[in-house]
């Protein structure tokens, strides 16, 4: 390229415009007739000249255009999951398709005006959030005052499926809306030291359970390290209230295996008679006619 000093052409600092054009181009210009003027003959050049170089950057960049893809990333955690991060609880806000980035709502980082500090993660940065101490399959209590089984956790909302055997209901609780776990929840069948029974009430102001005592006519007042959950019961042949506490009842020994040779014991076995008359301290035992 070569530069072609306009100096008709004056700018406000007294210099004159400098035109970049090719050999040929300039060629082009000098051999043409000029018909008005020189200024004439000098606009139609550079008027053809710019013509030509915006059409070709015009294609250019619609070709550029047609080429680009962009890209586009699937959602996980929808719009008011409750998730964690490492700065902590966080709800999101929105979603980014065109990064991939979440927008979080750190529910723990307080402003001073009151609102929460916002985070832009992406999604192997989020996991959802479960109520603390709490997993799928065990009991707890809401903030309903009503204590349930956490059936499962919806991991892309984090909302908590929690079923209501007592109230006869299956409840959809964020995770804010679990106080914490329990050992039974109201109506589930439990193995006490005086057999078998159904939890009617849990305390919270003192943590204590009442339990109606199959068979026995009576309730029993009594705390939650005093008994077990009757699937527990089995399953945990070293607890407290196992299998193998069970068996020793009736002077029967396991094997290194855990198994009773010769002996078969039913799950449905009531064991009161074989206990001792005095309760455990930490079990208080009401006849109806007493409550």
């Amino acid at each position: 390229t070569i530069g072609l000093s306009l100096t008709s052409w004056t700018l406000a600092d007294e210099s004159h415009p400098t035109l970049f054009c090719t050999v040929e181009t300039a060629k082009k210009w000098k051999e043409t007739k000029w018909r008005k003027s020189t200024n004439d003959g000098l606009f139609s050049v550079f008027g053809s000249l710019v013509s030509k170089t915006f059409l070709a950057t015009n294609l250019v960049g619609r070709v550029e255009r047609k080429s680009i893809s962009i890209p586009q990333y699937e959602r996980y955690y929808r719009d008011g999951a409750a998730v964690s991060c490492k700065y902590g609880d966080g709800l999101v806000k929105k979603f980014r398709e065109n990064d991939g980035f979440y927008e979080v709502s750190l529910v723990k980082w307080k402003l001073a005006n009151g609102s929460c500090t916002d985070a832009y993660l992406q999604g192997d940065d989020l996991r959802y959030r479960i109520a603390t101490g709490c997993h799928e399959g065990y009991p707890v209590l809401t903030r309903l005052g009503l204590t349930g089984i956490l059936a499962s956790v919806e991991p892309t909302s984090g909302v908590h499926i929690v079923t209501m055997v007592s109230a006869g209901m299956v409840c959809y609780l964020q995770p804010d809306q679990i106080v914490r776990p329990i050992k039974a929840a109201v109506g589930e069948d439990v193995l006490t030291a005086y057999g078998e029974g159904k939890v009617e009430l849990y305390r919270e102001s003192s943590d204590s359970y009442v339990v109606h005592l199959d068979g026995w006519g009576a309730k029993l007042y009594a705390k939650a390290e005093t008994f077990d959950r009757v699937g527990d019961g089995i399953h945990d042949t070293d607890g407290a209230f196992g299998m193998k506490w069970l068996l020793s009842l009736f002077s029967f020994t396991p094997d290194s295996s855990g198994t009773v040779a010769g002996a078969t014991v039913s799950r449905g076995l009531r064991v009161g008679a074989a206990l001792p008359r005095q309760p455990s301290p930490s079990l208080a035992l009401a006849n109806h006619d007493q409550i």
